[in-house]
């Protein structure tokens, strides 16, 4: 019964045109170019809203100052790179290098800042 109705030429033309379409917004995602920003840019934008923006709790970061060191380290090891073009592999090797022997609530906050700083996420323009 089944094999019947996909040999139908009317339902064989409407899958075909609903692959195509989905094939073609694929093609427009991908022909997308990768947006600029650079390492110093991005770090100092992530300075400026943990001063002046706000968490998803809606409170001010109590301690924006904290984030300072991991920052410029951070800008350092990637000084002039575009950061949507920096790998999740870049990153986790940064944190492993730069702090091999840090506890796993350390790593946690590192997780954190390098997810809001998180290369590739939506970097297409």
């Amino acid at each position: 019964m089944e094999q019947d109705r996909l040999e139908n030429p009317q339902l064989q033309n409407v899958l075909l045109m609903a692959v195509m379409k989905k094939l073609d917004g694929i093609e427009q995602k991908l022909e997308k170019k990768v947006a600029y920003l650079s390492t110093e840019e991005a770090v100092i934008g992530f300075l400026k809203h943990l001063r002046e923006g706000v968490s998803r709790k809606g409170r001010s970061f109590r301690k924006p100052r904290n984030y300072e060191y991991l920052m410029d380290t951070f800008e350092a090891n990637f000084t002039k790179k575009n950061i949507c073009v920096i790998t999740a592999e870049e990153i986790a090797e940064f944190v492993n290098k730069t702090w091999e022997s840090a506890s796993p609530g350390t790593i946690r906050s590192l997780s954190y800042c390098s997810g809001l700083l998180y290369p590739n996420a939506e970097c297409l323009l």
